[in-house]
């Protein structure tokens, strides 16, 4: 009866959202029942916000209404939980915060002089690698756009933890019509914002201002420069892997070498 209830009371439910601000908006409301609960999920817009707490904030002021004006409510014991910070299925199915698809198109000769690869060798490489990652169970499947993501959060001032959901993404190769590869990389939980919270540090609001992520439309801008971001590292990462270089690279250039860090101390030391 109250999941009906709150059904039939969506724009007096969105009004109690209004209250607490500005910037968000519901755009939909979705009641699950499981035994004796009530789920009610929220989706709202932030703006350019990334939101997390505008969200909880306007969740339990409609919470507490539901409770105050629904049938047989004033009782119930009320739970907000904004469900953040771990891959879930419907994020994944529906998307979260920003949704992007990033593509690209690499020639034959560019996947040769480049990348040490062709695009035969680079799409079975993929295809062994896709097939492993369905036998693991792995929640999405990509190489490791985690590594792109969290150092474009921290420089941008974002809350580096969301990358546990922004990295459940799918990449995909495959045969380009006129040679080369066809490389696409789908992020369904890219949560950024570029006002508030970290965004507004000396040092994040720097980094935004050069990328140009600035003013209206900003947050969806960053929100595709992470993607470009992953599809780069993913397709030189699976380049590496094809033309057997992968291992090698981080041997050589790994800062784990006994002689870089004792080149590193030995600088330290000269400036002090």
């Amino acid at each position: 009866a109250l999941a009906r209830w709150c059904e039939d009371h969506v724009e007096d439910i969105a009004r109690q959202l209004k209250m607490s601000t500005s910037h968000g908006g519901l755009c939909q409301m979705v009641t699950h029942i499981a035994g004796r609960r009530l789920f009610v999920e929220f989706r709202i817009t932030t703006g350019e916000a990334m939101g997390s707490n505008m969200c909880s904030n306007a969740a339990e002021m409609m919470c507490q209404w539901i409770a105050e004006q629904g049938p047989d409510a004033k009782d119930s014991y009320i739970c907000v939980t904004p469900n953040d910070k771990k891959p879930d299925n419907i994020s994944s199915m529906t998307g979260k915060g920003k949704t992007v698809v990033a593509e690209a198109v690499i020639p034959e000769s560019v996947l040769e002089r480049v990348l040490h690869t062709d695009g035969k060798r680079l799409v079975n490489t993929f295809e062994s690698v896709e097939e492993w990652w369905t036998l693991s169970g792995a929640r999405g499947h990509n190489g490791a756009v985690a590594n792109q993501l969290a150092a474009l959060y921290i420089a941008c001032g974002q809350d580096v933890a969301y990358v546990a959901e922004a990295c459940a993404g799918h990449t995909n190769v495959s045969p380009g019509r006129e040679g080369g590869v066809h490389v696409t990389v789908i992020l369904p939980s890219v949560i950024v914002g570029t006002v508030g919270a970290g965004s507004a540090l000396p040092t994040s609001k720097e980094c935004l201002r050069i990328l140009g992520c600035e003013g209206a439309e900003s947050a969806r801008k960053l929100a595709e420069i992470a993607a470009a971001s992953a599809l780069a590292g993913e397709l030189s990462a699976l380049a590496a892997l094809a033309a057997g270089e992968f291992v090698r690279a981080h041997n050589q250039l790994g800062r784990n070498r006994p002689e870089v860090i004792q080149t590193e101390q030995l600088s330290i030391m000269t400036h002090a």
